[in-house]
């Protein structure tokens, strides 16, 4: 027995036949004329400017509306957690399909933030109202709410950023081209 590992390179060689390689890619060469050299530029003004704030606005919502769950017996804290929770989450899924340039989920991620921002902006204002409360099995008059009514200001604030960041600060990458880069007809 010897030590020595057996020749391999007969054995393992593809054969020219059996070979499933692409053929080889030369990067830096280009076939036909030279495209344009274009640069992407983010939006109007950088998306962290506009998201982060937009992020703290829905804890600055979820505080709020959880320091009301816990004075009063009104609303669970777990459902507060549980609604402003999965409100940040798509925002933060937004700023995702935003940076990759995802539009689809893009679409789906400001669809679904609408429509958890607007529920959870018309619950926290209808709960700031003036209402007839039970109170030891009686219905009591309380008035208006301070608490939830700056809750649902705060996610309207978040969700106005949003929209504003869709609208108008994002607008997508814009594509920029270089002044030298584009070649002239002789």
């Amino acid at each position: 027995m010897s030590s020595r590992a057996p020749d391999s390179t007969t054995q393992d060689a593809p054969s020219p036949a059996r070979s499933t390689e692409a053929a080889p890619v030369v990067l830096g060469e280009r076939s036909g004329a030279a495209a344009p050299a274009v640069r992407l530029l983010p939006g109007r003004v950088e998306a962290s400017r506009v998201l982060y704030p937009g992020y703290l606005l829905v804890w600055v919502g979820a505080s709020l509306a959880s320091l009301f769950a816990w004075r009063r017996a009104e609303w669970h804290p777990l459902m507060v957690f549980v609604g402003w929770g999965g409100l940040f989450c798509w925002y933060w899924v937004y700023g995702v399909a935003y940076r990759y340039r995802r539009r689809l989920m893009k679409v789906l991620a400001v669809g679904m933030s609408a429509l958890v921002g607007a529920v959870l902006i018309w619950v926290s204002a209808t709960r700031a109202a003036p209402m007839r409360v039970p109170v030891d099995g009686v219905l009591v008059e309380r008035g208006a709410l301070l608490l939830p009514g700056l809750a649902a200001v705060a996610t309207t604030l978040s969700l106005a950023l949003l929209i504003a960041h869709l609208l108008y600060f994002g607008r997508g990458y814009r594509e920029k081209r270089e002044r030298d880069s584009v070649e002239r007809p002789r």
